[in-house]
């Protein structure tokens, strides 16, 4: 189907090779519509907890860790071990700061341990 392509014809001259190109680009298109809605379903929802934005964080850390390690000619059972403790601190790091710094303290998840510790603090010192 390549070489029929690259050897400068603007369309295919047979009806079978149209319909396999048409199918093909069908399926592309296709599969490119589910992938934009996957990402406004998933990624991008209005209302996301904090939990779940520290996982997909986290997630894709490791993943781009892996895959990086993977690259430079790390063992693929070390790449994976260092991916997969990387994200799990990179989420729990995102998880008790924030997302963002940008929200106010009380609206962070991990604050109340902060506040916790302290109020136990004060009660201990009087």
């Amino acid at each position: 189907m390549v070489c029929c392509l690259s050897d400068g014809a603007s369309r295919p001259s047979s009806a079978p090779k149209r319909f396999a190109l048409a199918a093909v680009g069908a399926v592309a298109w296709a599969g490119l519509a589910l992938l934009g809605v996957a990402v406004k379903l998933v990624l991008l929802p209005r209302r996301r907890s904090a939990g779940v934005s520290a996982v997909i964080w986290g997630v894709l850390f490791a993943a781009y860790l892996w895959w990086g390690s993977h690259q430079v000619g790390l063992r693929p059972w070390k790449a994976i071990v260092l991916a997969v403790v990387a994200g799990a601190a990179a989420a729990l790091f995102i998880y008790l700061r924030g997302a963002s710094l940008e929200r106010p303290p009380a609206d962070r998840p991990g604050v109340f341990v902060g506040r916790f510790f302290a109020k136990r603090r004060s009660s201990n010192s009087r």
